[in-house]
Formats: structure tokens, sequence, C-alpha cells
């Protein structure tokens, strides 16, 4: 079973985005559909993808609007969680998922 993604007609925002914590409520937040069965199984792994892409989205300079930002975040979501959605295929789902961590959204990620 599919969700539907959320049709509110509500204007998106970095700061309402940063206040999401549930996979669930990221998906909704970006209108996307997601099967409640992968994030059963593969949530950390999704989210740390997502992480990671939005992380590189951040280090772009320069640095994309509000709306283009939200528009790449939605999308890297969205290929997040087709990645695990698929058929396996080992060489492009494995990566280690306590490397690095979640970047906070909306704050670029600070390099060492």
């Amino acid at each position: 079973m599919r969700h539907p993604p959320a049709e509110d007609g509500t204007a998106r925002s970095l700061e309402q985005l940063a206040h999401l914590s549930r996979a669930e409520d990221f998906f909704r937040f970006f209108g996307l559909e997601y099967d409640p069965r992968v994030l059963t199984v593969h949530r950390l792994h999704v989210l740390k993808r997502f992480g990671l892409d939005v992380a590189a989205i951040e280090e772009r300079r320069p640095l994309p609007d509000e709306p283009e930002r939200l528009r790449l975040y939605g999308e890297a979501l969205r290929r997040a969680h087709e990645l695990f959605a698929g058929p396996p295929v080992p060489e492009q789902r494995v990566f280690q998922v306590l490397q690095g961590g979640l970047c906070q959204l909306g704050t670029p990620r600070r390099t060492r």
C-alpha cells in the first residue's frame, strides 16, 4: 500500500522543513508518495541517503534560492526512496549508515 501525497496547497518553507523529524512527515511535506514497507525496512538508509544529498545541495555555490532548494530536496528524497524500493542492487544501496551524519536542513555541513 502506497501513501498518497498530501495536497493541502500550503506554501512550504525551509523553516517548516527544519521542524520535521519523521520520515513520513518529510514525504508529506514534499507531496511525495511512499511505500510504508520500504520505510519499515530501510528508514535509516533512506534518511541517510537523503541527508547526504541535502548536504551536497547545501555545498553548492552559489546556493540555490529557497524554492529551488526545496525542489531539489524533494527530488533527493524521491530518489532515496526509489533506491531502496526497487530490486536489490548491492553496489548502489550499500554505504556506511553511521558515516558522518544527517546534516541539519538549511544549514551547510561543516567540513573538518
